[in-house]
């Protein structure tokens, strides 16, 4: 049955913002506490303490062009540049060997240069008379540069004078260390941002981007004032910041916030600690990583049931420590909370790169609370957030182990298959590019790019969903519903606590209700979906594939899949349908996939010489020998994400196969199971280069990763 939360008056809370126009030395401090002692043992809450600085009070300062070369500014034009102001004096280096008695001045003053007056502009022509011949006419000027072009753009400043000219970035510095900056505003349509720290010894960091946040803190209600995500930058004093936005360079209104997690005496020691829900991974709980319940504003809301679990990146930086992750957690909380109105973290739940996990909003890690992860469909799914960027970076094996394992667990008690599909009806919102009310089709685990503007959860996370989904489904096994957590601990902040006795009776719903039957769902998609024409001119259910048992999902390189009880259907650019069964699909999935070793498929099995069935892929091909009873992987290019470079002439043991594979170029035969039966040809089926007609919008393309909302 499709997902749509039924609508109950809701109170909301007047949440004041703080906005502060100061000067550098002054800031305004929120979210200060007093740390109260918890209820068990040494546990307590720990201070978080925000600043918010308007940047419009803070000094500006020029950058040279070379420090911003290799940075992603289209926005930053030819005429946003200033001329660097020239020195006034040499300083003198204090280890000169001088004379005795012999001073030498701290520097030396250069000396004052007049500018130049401006020279007026030749006239187009001389009247010399109204005699034709007497007319003497002068060429226009060669055109000037395009100032509204890029700056960063090769070729676009003289090299002579790069080094004299700059951008403007504002600098602020504060007497107390903070270790996460984030940006506010009222409208950050169209913001790029960049921010970069300074070091203990006075040298900056690299420039990091800083996304904004593709949701509000509830679909219904829409926000005064929005926000990028918060970007771990480690202890410093220091950080600038770069905005760029068409039309102008500096966005009015706009305001840092510079948070302190503080450190909690336990931080380090957390996953000793941390409480195993019945059933499932081993969660470390609000009361454990420090969270300040003081800072929530209103009481949980419960959807009427589970349909899908959304996977995101908090799109911060991939260097902390074990014992930092709590901190981190403390000040997301602590940003969505208070600096946004939220009243609690937006995600469920949190992974750290260690496999730390992490409880997320207040209200019971085991009911259906309703997040602010997702705008459009933040109802009736469970955000679960990786810490880090991964849009180059995978997220390590621990991290990609421990997220699976806890969606396999919440999907179990939901009664949904990971591997699975599901309807959600969109909310709306700016957020997203589905309407209101629409029904949108979704694997039951999906990502935040899925439903929303924005690349998270990064290329690199999003390429690893199908093994994530893998992970989950060996841990939800036969969902189900009925059968209800036995709660180990039920203490009230426990991560599997009761709902409040006030919220609505949510009725238990069968994997059948919440999901209609593929075969008919994808009938519905002939004429639309590639893949859906594909099978349905193959003869559907009654042809060689049979039922479909999924519906299309996406793959990796911008593609989709989907399967069927006799083998899976890629569609991938170019509008190009391709369709794998038995040992060569057998083999292919053993590679990995579409994110293994050898790409997408890019042309279905065809007649080989001697009897033999050859599929192309982008990276290779994989040859079936019946009379051999062997499948040979054929590898043209590997890819780097999925073999170091081998030695010469030797061999390459390919990913969890325990089959070596020779240098590219070369074969490789694997054994082809004697119970595996091999397809015979599909008569009448579609023809391989027929081009499908346009994929729908299944899922809206992502923009390049300038991070995202995660």
């Amino acid at each position: 049955m499709p997902h749509h939360r039924p609508r109950y008056p809701l109170l909301l809370p007047v949440v004041t913002s703080l906005a502060a126009t100061v000067a550098l030395t002054t800031f305004l401090r929120s979210g200060v506490h007093t740390v109260r002692p918890a209820d068990n043992g040494d546990l307590a809450s720990v201070t978080t303490n925000l600043a918010e600085v308007a940047l419009s009070g803070a000094p500006e300062v020029l950058l040279p062009l070379p420090e911003l070369r290799g940075l992603t500014l289209p926005d930053l034009h030819l005429s946003d540049l200033r001329k660097l102001p020239l020195p006034t004096a040499i300083p003198i280096p204090h280890d000169l060997p001088v004379p005795p008695g012999v001073q030498l001045p701290e520097e030396v003053p250069l000396p004052h240069l007049p500018v130049p007056q401006a020279v007026a502009p030749l006239p187009h022509s001389i009247d010399q008379g109204t005699d034709p011949a007497a007319t003497t006419v002068i060429p226009d000027p060669a055109p000037g540069p395009d100032y509204s072009a890029p700056a960063l753009e090769p070729g676009a400043v003289p090299p002579d004078l790069a080094d004299r000219l700059g951008a403007q970035v504002r600098e602020i510095t504060r007497d107390t260390p903070f270790s996460m900056v984030a940006l506010t505003g009222t409208d950050l349509h169209g913001l790029t941002a960049l921010i970069r720290t300074r070091h203990a010894d006075g040298s900056w960091s690299e420039w990091n981007p800083l996304d904004t946040l593709e949701t509000a803190g509830n679909d219904r209600v829409q926000p005064t004032r929005t926000g990028t995500e918060p970007l771990y930058v480690g202890p410093t004093t220091g950080v600038q910041i770069l905005t760029t936005r068409p039309g102008h360079i500096h966005v009015p209104d706009l305001s840092a916030v510079l948070i302190d997690p503080g450190r909690g005496a336990v931080d380090g020691m957390l996953e000793a600690t941390a409480a195993t829900v019945a059933g499932g991974p081993k969660v470390i709980t609000r009361k454990q990583w420090g969270a300040d319940e003081s800072l929530r504003c209103q009481d949980p809301t419960y959807d009427d049931s589970l349909g899908g679990i959304t996977v995101h990146h908090s799109a911060g930086r991939n260097e902390y420590t074990k014992a930092e992750s709590a901190g981190i957690v403390r000040a997301i909380y602590a940003y969505h909370a208070k600096t946004l109105g939220w009243c609690d973290i937006g995600y469920n739940a949190l992974v750290d790169k260690y496999g730390q996990i992490f409880e997320g909003r207040y209200g019971g890690l085991d009911k259906p609370v309703e997040g602010a992860h997702a705008g459009g469909f933040n109802e009736n799914t469970a955000g679960v957030a990786m810490l880090g960027n991964f849009t180059d970076q995978p997220p390590t094996d621990a991290q990609l182990q421990a997220t699976g394992q806890f969606i396999g667990w919440r999907a179990k008690l939901a009664g949904l298959d990971p591997q699975g599909t599901t309807t959600m009806y969109s909310e709306g919102t700016q957020y997203t590019s589905y309407p209101e009310g629409q029904a949108v089709q979704l694997p039951v685990v999906f990502a935040h790019r899925d439903v929303g503007k924005t690349a998270c959860p990064g290329d690199a996370a999003y390429a690893l969903l199908p093994k994530l989904r893998a992970i989950a489904a060996s841990v939800a096994g036969n969902p189900n519903p009925a059968a209800g957590p036995a709660l180990s601990d039920p203490e009230p902040d426990s991560p599997t606590q009761p709902a409040p006795s006030a919220a609505p009776a949510r009725p238990q719903r069968s994997p059948l209700q919440r999901t209609a039957n593929p075969t008919e769902q994808l009938l519905n998609l002939v004429g639309s979906n590639p893949i859906a024409t594909y099978w349905a001119a193959s003869g559907a259910a009654t042809g060689p594939l049979g039922d479909a048992t999924a519906l299309p999902r996406p793959a990796g390189e911008g593609g989709q899949f989907a399967t069927f009880a006799n083998g899976y259907v890629y569609s991938g650019p170019g509008d190009t349908v391709t369709e794998l069964t038995g040992p060569l699909l057998d083999r292919y999935l053993e590679l990995g996939a579409d994110s293994g070793l050898l790409g997408l498929p890019t042309r279905s099995p065809y007649p080989g010489p001697d009897g033999t069935t050859r599929a192309d892929f982008r990276y290779g091909s994989l040859i079936l020998d019946p009379a051999a009873n062997t499948v040979s992987t054929i590898v043209n290019a590997v890819p780097d994400s999925a073999l170091t470079t081998p030695e010469p002439d030797s061999s390459i043991t390919l990913p969890d196969s325990g089959i070596a594979a020779s240098t590219p170029g070369s074969t490789v035969a694997a054994p082809v199971p004697d119970s595996t039966p091999i397809p015979a040809p599909v008569a009448g089926g579609p023809d391989d280069s027929a081009a499908p007609p346009d994929p729908p919008q299944f899922a809206p393309d992502a923009p390049a990763d300038t991070d995202d909302q995660p």
